[in-house]
């Protein structure tokens, strides 16, 4: 946790709250990462992964084949160990994703155990 970036989107960290200590915020609307979360219901091993930084993230196709960019997005590091998700809310499409995605996932990369691979 002490890894993440002071900024994710170009928005500035901030306290959370709640009972776990495994977590993080950026932002208002707030950017939310959540460790130690169940495998999405939605995945599969034929899922596709949005690739950042050597990271593959689960996004459901729900999202990842819509056109509209106002949808908020949830992401997945399915591949290591604590899962680790990203809740995006829709207001920093499209760029942020692609921000949250690298700028997160270079920490997840470098400080998870990588099970396997999402492609």
């Amino acid at each position: 946790m002490a890894d993440l970036p002071s900024t994710v989107a170009g928005e500035k960290a901030h306290e959370i709250t709640g009972d776990t200590a495994y977590g993080a915020a950026w932002g208002d609307p707030a950017i939310v990462l959540t460790c130690g979360v169940d495998e999405p219901t939605d995945f599969t091993e034929t899922s596709t992964c949005v690739q950042a930084d050597g990271v593959g993230w689960f996004v459901p196709d729900a999202v990842l084949l819509s056109d509209d960019d106002s949808l908020d997005v949830t992401m997945t590091a399915v591949g290591y160990r604590p899962r680790v998700q990203v809740f995006l809310p829709g207001d920093y499409r499209p760029e942020g994703f692609a921000a949250a995605a690298a700028e997160i996932g270079d920490v997840v990369g470098r400080d998870l155990e990588k099970v396997q691979s999402c492609k």
